[in-house]
């Protein structure tokens, strides 16, 4: 498992950054749509549409998604499943399923903002397990 670390964090370092990107949209989409519905407008604070926003943080959540897989299935090719690892994948169903329901049934908005952040929860303390040694939880 040793030649695969490096594999492995770099993956799921690379997904943590693209998974919290995608977190700060979301946040910021929920921002915009109450600013719309309050009709409020902000002097010299332009912010991207609605769509726009859904397009890249969608397109963040599925390098992201991709990114962690890959890091779990460097996991796997060692064989020697962690409880921190065991973190990162129950981080990483909640993305399957945001991205699930999405391809589904059009899963936006607030929706993926909350489910975004206990998957991104997740995710952290799963890297925050095996940064401490196993020390959390």
């Amino acid at each position: 498992m040793t030649h695969f670390l490096p594999w492995h964090i770099g993956l799921s370092l690379l997904a943590e950054i693209q998974l919290a990107l995608a977190l700060m949209l979301g946040i910021l989409y929920w921002i915009q749509e109450r600013r719309l519905k309050k009709k409020t407008v902000f002097v010299g604070a332009s912010m991207p549409s609605l769509e726009a926003l859904d397009k890249v943080q969608y397109r963040l959540l599925l390098i992201g998604f991709v990114s962690l897989t890959l890091g779990i299935g460097i996991v796997l090719l060692g064989a020697s499943l962690k409880p921190s690892q065991s973190w990162m994948f129950l981080g990483w169903c909640v993305y399957g399923a945001i991205l699930y329901l999405r391809r589904l049934n059009g899963f936006r908005g607030r929706r993926v903002l909350w489910y975004s952040l206990i998957g991104f929860t997740l995710v952290i303390l799963s890297g925050l397990h095996g940064y401490l040694g196993g020390r959390l939880l």
